[in-house]
Formats: C-alpha cells, sequence, structure tokens
C-alpha cells in the first residue's frame, strides 16, 4: 500500500514518474539534468511501500538493466512517538541504491522529528564516530531518526555489495527529511566507515548541522553532494541561516496573507536555535528553471534572523491575489526547452512548491517540472 493518498494523483496534484528506467552514470555531471530526474524518481519512489517499489524494479527496462530489490531492504523504524524513518536499498551488478523517505504529510510522527530543532554535539551519535571537527553539531531530531534506521541500512548495502570484496558504486538520495538523511548516510558511510560514496542528490532537503560539522563534511564529500532547490522552497531554508546569530526563536513573525490578514501568532517556546550550514553543492532552480550555483543576495531565506518571514514575501501570495498570473516577458524564450511540461507556468509568480512533481495548479511548478525545463543556461557547479 502507498504511503501517498491517492486522492493526491487523482486530483493531479502530483505525477507518478515510474517509466524512467534506472541507469546512473559516474561518468556525467553531476548536476546532468537526466541524473537529476532519475534520483528524484528514486526519492518520489520512497514515499511508497515495499510492493510499489518492488514492481518499479521488477519492469521490464529495469530487470534488464539487472536491478533487484529485496523486500528484507525496505526498512522502516519507529518508536510510535517522534521516530518514523523509512527507505529502501536496491542493487545491481555495478551499482547500489539508497533512498529515504521525507516528511509525508499526514504523519504527525515525522513532524515532531522535524521540530526537534535544536542541536546535538556528533558525540551522541556513534554513526559519526568517524568525525573529528571540534564542536560539530547536527539536528538532534534528525540525528535520532537516523540512528534508528542506519543498522538496517548499513547491513542491506553489505548484503547487497559483491561478494569478491569489491565495493559497488554508492548512491545516496532523498526528498525532504529524506534528503537531510541521506546527507548522514553519506557521512557514516564514508567518514566513518570508510567507505566511498559515488554520489549523493537531494532534494528540498533541510538543514542538517552547524558549521563545523559542515565544514568537515565538505572537506570529505562536497565534490559528490548536489542539493537541489526548488525556487523559493521554504524547506530548503530551514533551520535558520547561517549567518542568523544565536537567539531564542520565539515568537515568530506573524504572517501576514493578503485578502486574509494577519494569521495567529506562532511560537516555539524555550528553544533556542543555533546556527545552521548547508552541505554540498547547490543547484538551486529559480522560477523559470535555470540553474544556479548560489541564492540571489536578497533571497529571503538569507534574511529570516530566526523568524518565519510574510506569507505574502515568501510566497509570492500577493502577486497571486492580485491575479499577475499571466506570463512573463522572459518565458516566450524558455519555452522551446520545457519539453511539453508546464508550459505557460515555469515563469508565473506561485506558491513556493515543496513537492516533487505536480501539474500547474495553484502549487505552482514542482521539483519535477524546474528540472525538465531547458538547462543550457545553467551557471555551472562550484565544488
Amino acid at each position: 500500500m502507498s504511503s501517498i493518498p491517492p486522492v493526491l494523483y487523482a486530483l493531479g496534484l502530483l505525477q507518478p514518474i515510474w517509466n524512467l528506467p534506472l541507469a546512473p552514470d559516474p561518468g556525467k555531471n553531476l548536476d546532468d539534468r537526466t541524473q537529476m530526474k532519475m534520483f528524484l524518481n528514486l526519492s518520489q519512489l520512497a514515499y511508497e511501500d515495499a510492493p510499489e517499489i518492488a514492481k518499479y524494479f521488477g519492469a521490464k527496462e529495469n530487470a534488464d538493466l539487472k536491478w533487484t530489490f529485496a523486500s528484507e531492504n525496505f526498512i522502516s523504524t519507529t518508536n510510535g512517538k517522534d521516530i518514523d524513518t523509512q527507505a529502501f536499498v536496491a542493487s545491481s551488478p555495478t551499482d547500489i541504491i539508497v533512498a529515504f523517505r521525507g516528511t509525508e504529510p499526514f504523519n504527525p510522527i515525522d513532524w515532531a522529528t522535524d521540530r526537534q530543532v535544536e542541536q546535538a554535539d556528533i558525540s551522541q551519535f556513534g554513526f559519526l564516530a568517524g568525525m573529528k571537527q571540534p564542536g560539530a553539531k547536527i539536528h538532534e531530531g534528525i540525528g535520532n531518526a537516523f540512528v534508528a534506521a542506519w543498522p538496517k541500512v548499513k547491513d542491506a548495502v553489505t548484503k547487497c555489495d559483491d561478494p569478491s570484496g569489491v565495493p559497488k558504486r554508492l548512491w545516496i538520495t532523498g526528498h525532504s527529511l529524506g534528503g537531510a538523511l541521506a546527507t548522514l548516510a553519506a557521512a557514516a558511510f564514508k567518514i566513518t566507515e570508510g567507505r566511498e560514496v559515488t554520489a549523493v542528490y537531494t532534494f528540498g532537503q533541510p538543514r542538517v548541522g552547524n558549521e563545523a560539522f559542515a565544514q568537515e563534511f565538505n572537506d570529505a564529500l562536497k565534490a559528490r553532494f548536489l542539493r537541489v532547490v526548488n525556487d523559493q522552497d521554504l524547506i530548503a531554508r530551514l533551520p535558520p541561516w547561517e549567518g542568523v546569530p544565536q537567539e531564542k526563536w520565539t515568537p515568530l513573525k506573524t504572517p501576514t496573507v493578503p485578502l486574509f490578514g494577519p494569521l495567529p501568532p506562532l511560537s516555539l517556546p524555550g528553544v533556542s536555535v543555533e546556527r545552521y550550514q548547508h552541505v554540498g553543492m547547490l543547484k538551486w532552480l529559480d522560477k523559470c528553471g535555470r540553474g544556479h550555483r548560489e541564492l540571489p543576495p536578497d533571497d529571503y531565506g538569507n534574511h529570516l534572523e530566526g523568524y518565519v518571514p510574510d506569507f505574502a514575501a515568501l510566497w509570492n501570495l500577493s502577486s497571486f491575489a492580485a491575479g499577475s498570473l499571466g506570463k512573463e516577458p522572459e518565458q516566450a524564450n524558455l519555452e522551446k526547452g520545457l519539453g511539453g511540461t508546464g508550459k505557460g507556468q515555469l515563469c508565473n509568480p506561485r506558491l513556493a512548491n515543496h513537492s516533487w512533481s505536480s501539474v500547474g495548479t495553484i502549487l505552482g511548478p514542482g521539483y519535477l517540472q524546474r528540472i525538465e525545463a531547458d538547462g543550457s543556461q545553467d551557471e555551472t557547479l562550484s565544488p
């Protein structure tokens, strides 16, 4: 049974992309659009349960590539309170895929994990025993969620490896919370276990650790780590930006929505939020799908200052409320590269879409639609 409510597919709010053969190529650029789409597909597949995952790897195009998935390599761990972690491991004669499930919108345990924003020293987590950077800390909730799954993930990868002792190529991916878990998996395999990681692809992941953690992680893995962000996706800009001074994150700024006025104030009483810093190389896809290696200087993620910003600025709701959803002049030159997906919609100011794929509804283009845009004007990555 899928963990995704079927009504989302029925309404066209999410688009399955199962018909994509799995052939990762370490010789391609890390930000190759086909490769990005392939791993986005796998990060979506992680939201399904074992029978659906088995169907994907059992499909002819993947069976011909000799991919296998065993039901025991669907990993699910929960304590019923604040930990509910899922992942799957699949393999071919040359490659191993590890994909982590992200936050499920109707799963309160996942939301409880996300809310544990306080940092914990890496010494509390055995899977990071190989890290030596003084003062390195990670998000406590995400760390605890990974601890629960790590022994099973490690065991599944070991069983999938070549019995000759030569490790297969290891690829790791995840969307949202799943991307944060993929980050910790990469650190555990490469820094603690000494096992090579071929590449990591994350989509809309939150920040995982502080500056000390990011420094050691990037020394080991930055050139193999691609962090993809869809335009104004809020989740990819939380917890607070690395430049935010350490302070109490309460009260949160009251958001204002056009036509509706201010919403009730939100707060996280007594939660001290330390500085967080992203890892890896950034592939920021702007509203027209062009790839950039940095966020623009005026991006709201650079000015959170410990607060949730005004919703109108955050989601461009003022433009939406005013009905200014027509094409922008620059769009005409970009539609040629859209491949029939999302035409007339990519350059519209819409909601900050965190989903991997959605049609051009009020949600606006998802990760799939932006990845399918023309990449000819992309900036080169910066290791």
